[in-house]
């Protein structure tokens, strides 16, 4: 579950 909050984190970064 971890993981997929910091793929969503991630996921975030490259949208900015």
């Amino acid at each position: 579950m971890k993981g997929k909050f910091v793929a969503l984190f991630i996921g975030a970064w490259d949208w900015i």
